[in-house]
């Protein structure tokens, strides 16, 4: 399946725009995230040839501004998408998707999102001190499972090992791709991490949220399976 990277903090080159937050498309037509501005989604869609109105399908993986604020130009543009989130999202932002134009859909644990893609359903984190409900995407490929996260507030691990007990059987995953937060965490816990995942997914992308010190442990432990992801790359998952 294609995956494009049509927001990240890093780019490919000069024509494209980065920032904070993300936003990845499926088959050119299932949006996960929507970054921090839809100005930066619709400037980068241009040079990757991208039609955002084929957009069928949005998930989000959480409440958060830098994963959502695309969302609310876009349904200017495109409204009846169906915007899919996870259980216990917050109602204010449930209220607005219905108000700008969109269909909001709660996912349930492994909800089918579209052919090949499904939503984990909600994962529980408490981040700040409150409760914070995110989902993260799986991707059927022709070489097996990838999944796609927006910021893993409920731990990388944690949501891993609930995807792999739930699609047990199937290998390693073939791209663990997406933001992992794991800026604050300090190198014993990085080198754990790091030593987990290995042999539990082929191909490693930390972006966003995961920090450069992340990045450097995972080039480490994954070497040349350990990739950077830039607003307007491609690849088949």
């Amino acid at each position: 399946m294609k995956l494009e990277i049509l927001f990240e903090k890093e780019t490919l080159d000069k024509r494209f725009t980065g920032g904070w937050g993300l936003s990845y498309l499926l088959d050119s037509r299932v949006l996960f995230d929507t970054g921090e501005r839809f100005e930066c989604l619709e400037r980068n869609a241009g040079p990757m040839c991208v039609d955002l109105q084929a957009i069928e399908k949005v998930v989000l993986s959480h409440s958060h501004w830098d994963h959502v604020s695309g969302l609310w130009r876009l349904l200017e543009r495109k409204p009846g998408l169906i915007v899919y989130v996870p259980e216990d999202f917050p109602a204010e932002i449930i209220d607005k998707i219905k108000k700008s134009g969109g269909k909001p859909e709660k996912t349930k644990e492994f909800s089918t999102i579209d052919k090949n893609i499904f939503s984990t359903g909600g994962v529980t984190a408490i981040y700040n001190g409150q409760k914070l409900v995110e989902q993260a995407v799986v991707v059927k490929g022709k070489r097996g499972m990838s999944l796609l996260v927006g910021c893993a507030h409920p731990g990388i691990l944690s949501i891993v090992e609930k995807v792999r007990g739930f699609f047990h059987g199937q290998g390693k995953l073939v791209v663990l791709a997406g933001g992992m937060h794991l800026i604050d965490q300090d190198q014993r816990s990085l080198d754990y991490i790091a030593g987990q995942l290995v042999s539990q997914a082929q191909t490693i992308a930390p972006a966003h949220c995961s920090g450069h010190e992340a990045w450097e442990v995972f080039k480490k432990v994954f070497g040349e399976h350990c990739i950077a992801l830039k607003a307007g790359m491609r690849m088949e998952i």
